[in-house]
């Protein structure tokens, strides 16, 4: 097949895949099947991106063949993709926290299938136990709060728990060895907000890392980061937003992730960008040989 071929065959088959999208179908994804609605853009994301989501099935892997069977907790869990990846291996076991009640059915549906004994916490995550007046706009299969400057004309409210309380309810989820956290610009407060509780627990963290915009997010995230360092988290595995890891900073060159920043930053002000975020996974002294798996892992070109 000639170049110029190859190049029109993936055209039409990315053409076809986002048609796909306008309605609802059944998607296999870590050798589950997985349900989603019309213009959810999982298929289509992974179709361009081999890599979309594949770290935490790489971590997982590698938490499995350390400690046997594990709990998980998926905050952020959306209609069960990751939840999907992470149950790759049958020793895994999640707690999925989704309080978007367009996804909650879909989810339910999903997990049945992908892990009979994962739970669902139908909630969304916050610092404390609170309401908050605000609404969530889903759009394109993911979904963020806009909390309201003051309270909106429909009065409505968002109901936030901690991760504390949401363990209590889940105890069985109390010893996590992973906590992934993908909020749509929420992960740091909620990182931050939980951090009495995951400096107990010292799972891996995967967070999704998006210090872009307002001087007052760069610090949010920024501040984050700075928080694992002071709890013990030792490294930090760098990803860019499709799945490919970029480096290993240890907790001393965090700073060089100022730099990576303004690198994404840069990125936003293309037409079309190289990428728009990060995904830093960290690792406490007590997990260090599971990161040097990840970099040995990743070690090799191509994976």
């Amino acid at each position: 097949m000639t170049g110029s071929t190859h190049r029109l065959t993936k055209l039409l088959r990315e053409v076809a895949q986002r048609a796909q999208t306008r309605r609802s179908r059944r998607y296999q994804l870590g050798g589950h099947s997985l349900d989603l609605p019309a213009g959810h853009l999982l298929d289509w994301y992974r179709l361009r991106h081999r890599r979309y989501d594949e770290p935490v099935a790489d971590i997982c892997a590698i938490l499995s063949q350390k400690y046997g069977r594990f709990e998980a907790i998926d905050i952020g869990a959306n209609i069960g993709a990751t939840a999907a990846l992470m149950t790759r291996n049958d020793n895994v076991r999640v707690l999925c926290v989704e309080g978007n009640p367009q996804y909650l059915s879909l989810l339910a549906g999903n997990l049945a299938r992908i892990s009979p004994t994962s739970e669902i916490a139908a909630c969304y995550v916050g610092a404390t136990d609170l309401e908050i007046a605000g609404e969530v706009k889903t759009q394109a299969g993911t979904a963020a709060i806009e909390v309201a400057a003051s309270p909106p004309v429909n009065g409505a409210r968002i109901r936030l728990r901690s991760l504390a309380t949401i363990l209590d309810e889940h105890p069985g989820f109390r010893s996590a060895r992973l906590v992934k956290v993908d909020t749509d610009g929420f992960d740091a407060k909620i990182v931050v907000g939980s951090m009495p509780t995951l400096a107990v627990m010292r799972p891996v963290l995967h967070v999704e890392y998006s210090p872009v915009g307002e001087p007052a997010i760069e610090r949010e995230y920024y501040g984050m980061i700075e928080k694992l360092a002071e709890n013990g988290y030792r490294w930090f595995h760098v990803f860019d937003n499709f799945g490919n890891h970029m480096l290993r900073l240890s907790y001393d060159e965090r700073s060089h992730l100022r730099e990576l920043s303004a690198y994404a930053m840069s990125c936003r002000r293309d037409a079309s960008p190289a990428l728009y975020y990060f995904d830093i996974c960290a690792v406490t002294d007590d997990d260090a040989d599971v990161s040097q798996a990840l970099a040995d892992r990743y070690a090799s070109a191509g994976v």
